[in-house]
């Protein structure tokens, strides 16, 4: 199955589009793609490892975008009343 976002560019002979998701929430998508000239003859034989290594990648920077965006959180929370959203004793010091 070929995603549409695909199909508006140049042709592909190996794309991969794995979703980024972590704590069962998605946060993107991860789309790889190569184009003839690049893979040559090795197409059949490296799609697998390179849908594995999309997966593997897709994991991975879906945890680490997610542990960013918590830090972010837990920053704001740590400075800003919950209540008025009004800046608090520890960002003024």
């Amino acid at each position: 199955m070929v995603c549409p976002h695909l199909m508006a560019g140049p042709p592909h002979e190996l794309s991969v589009c794995v979703p980024l998701s972590a704590q069962s929430e998605t946060i993107g998508l991860l789309s790889l793609a190569c184009s003839q000239e690049v893979i040559g003859g090795w197409i059949a034989q490296e799609h697998a490892h390179l849908t594995w290594l999309a997966e593997t990648l897709a994991e991975h920077l879906a945890l680490s975008l997610t542990s960013i965006r918590m830090r972010e959180v837990l920053r704001e929370q740590s400075i800003r009343d919950p209540l008025t959203g009004l800046f608090n004793r520890r960002y003024m010091e």
